[in-house]
């Protein structure tokens, strides 16, 4: 997967996260990863403590019939490009549906879905959203300017970025 392509795309599609996903939303995301070129992915809306969206697009390798699901978790290969970036950082192994879950998780300061009990404190998730690291801003291309950041750190497994003026946390 093109890392760069995933976190364009998922600028192009920040919007959407402010409103209930539009009716036509798998189509678009269909369209942008398809003129982006990304093989395969998959994409979670959480809103209103919420799961509103959650699909599988494309193939999970160019060549390979096999779909993206919601559900898959695809484990990273150690010997190819991604996997040796990711393997430092602690890649992970998640589906969109996993994703979703801990996004909820998030929202709710730490608390489990159901009331079931806390699976971080407070202070532990105030620490996880504090920025770490600034980042630097390279030029989008004429197609997407219009969603060029003011500012871009990373935070414990966060990048945090603006969008039109707008705080926008996402995980890559």
């Amino acid at each position: 997967m093109k890392p760069f392509a995933f976190a364009l795309l998922s600028l192009m599609l920040a919007a959407v996260v402010w409103a209930a996903p539009p009716a036509d939303l798998a189509q678009r995301v269909e369209a942008a990863r398809t003129q982006i070129g990304v093989p395969g992915m998959a994409i979670a809306i959480v809103e209103d403590d919420r799961v509103t969206f959650v699909k599988g697009f494309g193939v999970k390798a160019l060549g390979k019939p096999d779909r993206v699901g919601a559900g898959d978790q695809e484990l990273l290969d150690e010997h190819d490009e991604l996997g040796c970036t990711a393997a430092p950082a602690g890649g992970l192994a998640v589906s969109a549906n996993d994703m979703a879950r801990w996004l909820l998780i998030q929202l709710d300061g730490g608390k489990l879905p159901g009331g079931s009990g806390q699976l971080f404190s407070q202070a532990a998730h105030a620490q996880m959203w504090q920025p770490v690291v600034v980042q630097p801003i390279a030029e989008r291309p004429p197609a997407v300017r219009a969603t060029q950041p003011s500012f871009s750190n990373y935070a414990l497994g966060w990048d945090l970025e603006d969008y039109r003026g707008m705080a926008r946390s996402s995980v890559d």
